[in-house]
């Protein structure tokens, strides 16, 4: 009984902010960020209960990611199916599923006649798509500040300490953590085009993540999760210049996390 109450009581709150955050800053958020905050603002029982069982084709998309993480493939490195099948102790279809979405999600290519590979961005690339997000993040974070934030501000907050609690445990859900940051803070300025171009910037610096950056608290302080402490304090402050500040030197930072830092800096910085 005493579960059923605390659960009524959770739906019920839950539907007071789904309210909030139709109507807050006098536009509608739309069904699918509501959903992604109500994930935020609320730990939804599944963990709790125990997890849902993994098809073949998702075992095998984590078991690759975990390769990557762990350095066991590395980038532009071959990923047949047939060795990948046998491996997992499953066929080639679920194996293709998986390579189908690393590659939906930038981290795979897969060329006819040749099959998969994970992909080899230049450092140019690489650098290339931080001084985007510079630009682009700049922007979205002064948009964000015209609306009402206790919202976005809880928001943040338990995003951040899902990232704290995420560094020691996965590494891949600490990066998909430190990616909400982004991406939630980016929505909230209204702009549905400038939050997906960020998006795709944020898809790609993810990817490159995966394949280059140091495991486990190798990077150099402050820690990103330490630098977004820093930003949600200025955002609560609503100091603009702050907040924009220490968002582009946050996202560049991540160059340097990369270790293309002694590199000459992309033409695109001269406009942040």
């Amino acid at each position: 009984m005493g579960r059923m109450v605390s659960f009524c009581k959770k739906e019920c709150q839950y539907k007071k902010n789904e309210r909030i955050l139709y109507s807050l800053g006098g536009y509608i958020l739309g069904r699918e960020h509501v959903e992604n905050m109500r994930e935020i603002l609320f730990r939804r029982g599944k963990g709790e209960r125990g997890t849902e069982r993994k098809s073949p084709a998702d075992r095998v998309y984590q078991e690759v990611l975990r390769q990557i993480v762990a350095g066991e493939i590395g980038a532009g490195e071959r990923l047949p199916a047939e060795p990948l099948a046998d491996q997992m102790g499953c066929s080639r279809m679920p194996v293709r599923e998986a390579l189908q979405r690393l590659a939906s999600e930038g981290i795979v290519v897969i060329t006819p006649g040749c099959g998969a590979r994970l992909v080899s961005p230049s450092p140019r690339e690489i650098r290339d798509v931080y001084a985007v997000r510079a630009v682009l993040e700049d922007m979205a974070v002064r948009l964000a500040l015209k609306e009402k934030l206790s919202v976005l501000l809880a928001a943040l907050e338990e995003i951040l300490h899902h990232q704290e609690k995420a560094r020691e445990r996965s590494y891949e859900d600490y990066l998909r953590q430190d990616m909400a940051f982004h991406r939630t803070l980016a929505e909230w300025g209204g702009n549905a085009f400038l939050a997906a171009s960020v998006e795709n910037a944020l898809a790609a610096s993810w990817v490159y993540r995966m394949l280059f950056e140091p495991r486990r608290g190798a990077m150099l302080p402050p820690s990103p999760e330490e630098e977004h402490r820093k930003i949600l304090e200025a955002l609560r402050r609503r100091n603009e210049e702050d907040v924009a500040a220490l968002v582009k030197r946050h996202i560049l930072r991540g160059i340097e996390d990369l270790g293309l830092s002694g590199e000459e800096e992309p033409e695109a910085l001269g406009s942040v």
